[in-house]
Order: C-alpha cells, then sequence, then structure tokens
C-alpha cells in the first residue's frame, strides 16, 4: 500500500472513532453502542426526567440502572424512543 494511502486510512479511522463510529471495514461503518447513562447525557436527560416520559417511578429507574432491578422490554421500547435510538444502540445494566 502506498505510503499517503495507508495515511488517508489511519485519518480515517480517527476521524470516524472521534464521532463516536465504529469502522467495521472501509465500507462499513456502525454507531458504537453507548450505555444508558452515556446516551441521557448527551440529549440532557436527567433520571427524574426520563422517568416522567416512561411513566415509571424515578426510584424504579433509578433501580434498573444500577442493575438492582430488570428493565422489561416495554421499558428498554420507551427508553429507547424517547433517547432516539433503538434498544440494540444501548448497553443496558445487568441486574
Amino acid at each position: 500500500m502506498h505510503y499517503f494511502a495507508k495515511k488517508q486510512k489511519n485519518t480515517f479511522k480517527k476521524i470516524i472513532k472521534n464521532l463516536g463510529y465504529v469502522a467495521l471495514s472501509n465500507k462499513k461503518i456502525m454507531q458504537r453502542q453507548q450505555t444508558l447513562k452515556e446516551k441521557m447525557t448527551e440529549l440532557g436527560y436527567s433520571q427524574n426526567a426520563l422517568a416522567r416520559h416512561i411513566a415509571i417511578d424515578k426510584s424504579m429507574l433509578s433501580l434498573m440502572i444500577n442493575g438492582k432491578r430488570t428493565f422489561q422490554f416495554q421499558h428498554k421500547l420507551r427508553i429507547a424512543q424517547v433517547l432516539l435510538c433503538t434498544t440494540d444502540d444501548i448497553v443496558w445494566p445487568d441486574k
């Protein structure tokens, strides 16, 4: 590989990484998964605000985020809708 082509490829990877994406190959780019807390912070949601939007008690949301309770699918779906992503885009806390 030519020196300049190699340098350009490495620069491309750095830019993609800085934007929060992962380059799977030269043609495929996948968005990096974020934890629930990262996604909430990125969009400016507090736990209280998110709990209000998904219609659950704020203490229950806190327990789920801290891994003391399990997220039901309906909770994950509503959270993903509020945070403008899919349920697969978020790394959910384990119980």
